[in-house]
């Protein structure tokens, strides 16, 4: 992304932040403005070649939206969400489906297509929306500006979370900021910050160092760079997730959260309860209960989950490797669902089962990381010891991320929280002022100090 988080952080923030706030808190509409037009600017210089590509799909959206309160007509719906959904395969599907058919020995023309960033995204919250109209969960829009902004708002267009229009409508109508929400919203945004610089940052230069590597690795090797693929990914994700939430908070509004310390979990079911919350629910909403849910047999709700997984393998990326990392989990979930019952397990085998997801979601990020299945194949044997179980090239690189990989440990468990708590009265609130200013700081001198590192979901 051309937009880097330097500029972004010392010149766009504090630039809409001050002209937002120039406004008077009464005239809400204007402030709807100057958050609509800074959003065009900061799609327009992340990817200017596709701003009329939003600006379409806002109007196109707002359009239908307006027809759907009038007319709940099943056959439109169904034709305004293909249309959403035809955009999104041809920008984000079409070189898949050229290389899927010369595979097949069909000639087709060479096309390249740059992927806009954030289409999955506000895709995804325009087909909410329409469906959501339709259904009369929520009121079409009048407004084509406030909608313009429903779509387009930056804090979080370009990597979720998915907001649901019901969920913002009331406070784009009137909303009061008190200095408490403002504190909260700027403590959100430095601690999602400080989660994609100092971990997610050093956990993705570990990841590196082993995936990228020509050579095989040992096993050991293997799973280190597995397990830190993990943690980068999680804290690259949260982290900006905990941006937008803190952004929205500054403005006024409240976004949904998005994770809930996944690495918790006690299932592979509950790791993706607690992992991208929005997305999960969005299929769940608008795929799976749609399809019949689990309120059909068993062969027909194994059927809707693999269904879901698929979708959602597919949503990620244009590559066969995301379909199998679908497949992957839907085949998991239904093995959960109907064979393992992780509900039913005692003590000790519910302790040694969360163990064995773990390590089964680190094989899945294996297949999502990996560029091809032939890698895919390749890496996953090296990780069960075809190339040998020890090496002390994985103990070194681990040794020289130690504090790295406490933090990662540490900050993917509900301790945060717990602290926070305990941090009641004038100290404790000083203590947390402080340590937050540092981990600014911190983060910023990491910034400035490395190379430019965009995260991982604006490429989906």
């Amino acid at each position: 992304m051309v937009f880097s988080n330097v500029l972004f952080l010392f010149v766009f923030l504090p630039a809409v932040i001050a002209a937002y706030f120039i406004v008077p808190s009464k005239f809400v509409f204007l402030r709807n403005l100057v958050l609509l037009g800074f959003s065009l600017i900061f799609y327009f210089l992340g990817g200017h070649q596709y701003i009329t590509l939003i600006l379409a799909s806002i109007l196109m959206n707002f359009l239908f939206g307006l027809v759907l309160e009038n007319r709940k007509n099943k056959l439109l719906v169904g034709l305004f969400v293909g249309a959403n959904l035809l955009a999104i395969g041809v920008f984000k599907y079409m070189g898949l489906i050229l290389s899927t058919m010369k595979a097949f020995g069909i000639n087709v023309p060479d096309v390249s297509v740059e992927l806009p960033i954030g289409i999955s995204f506000f895709t995804f919250q325009a087909i909410s929306y329409l469906v959501d109209v339709y259904r009369s969960d929520a009121a079409a829009q009048k407004n084509p500006f406030n909608f313009g902004l429903y779509i387009s708002m930056f804090p979080q267009l370009i990597a979720g979370p998915i907001v649901r229009y019901q969920e913002v409508a009331k406070e784009m109508k009137e909303r009061k900021i008190r200095i408490e929400d403002f504190g909260k919203g700027v403590e959100r945004l430095v601690f999602g910050f400080a989660k994609k610089i100092l971990i997610a940052n050093q956990m993705g230069l570990v990841a590196d160092q082993v995936f990228n590597r020509a050579s095989p690795v040992s096993a050991s090797l293997a799973w280190l760079g597995a397990i830190a693929y993990g943690f980068q990914i999680y804290f690259d994700f949260s982290g900006y997730s905990d941006m937008a939430i803190g952004l929205g908070k500054i403005f006024g509004y409240n976004f949904p959260e998005n994770f809930n310390h996944p690495y918790t979990c006690s299932s592979i079911t509950d790791f993706w309860r607690k992992w991208h919350m929005t997305l999960s629910t969005w299929f769940r909403d608008y795929v799976y209960i749609p399809l019949g849910g689990s309120r059909t047999g068993k062969a027909r709700h194994a059927f809707n989950l693999m269904a879901v997984w698929l979708l959602t393998g597919l949503w990620h990326g244009a590559n066969w490797t995301f379909a199998v990392w679908g497949a992957y989990f839907g085949a998991l979930l239904i093995g959960e669902k109907f064979v393992i019952r992780p509900e039913r397990l005692g003590k000790v085998s519910g302790m040694a089962y969360r163990i064995l997801c773990l390590a089964l979601i680190a094989v899945g990020w294996v297949i999502f990381r990996s560029p091809s299945l032939h890698s895919t194949a390749s890496y996953l044997r090296s990780m069960f010891g075809a190339n040998g179980f020890q090496s002390n090239e994985a103990y070194y690189i681990f040794a020289e991320y130690k504090i790295e990989w406490i933090a990662a440990v540490l900050a993917s468990t509900p301790i945060w929280k717990h602290c926070e708590n305990a941090l009641n009265g004038i100290m404790g609130r000083f203590f947390k002022t402080a340590l937050m200013s540092a981990a600014f700081a911190l983060s910023v001198i990491f910034l400035l100090s490395g190379s430019f590192n965009p995260f991982i979901y604006y490429q989906f």
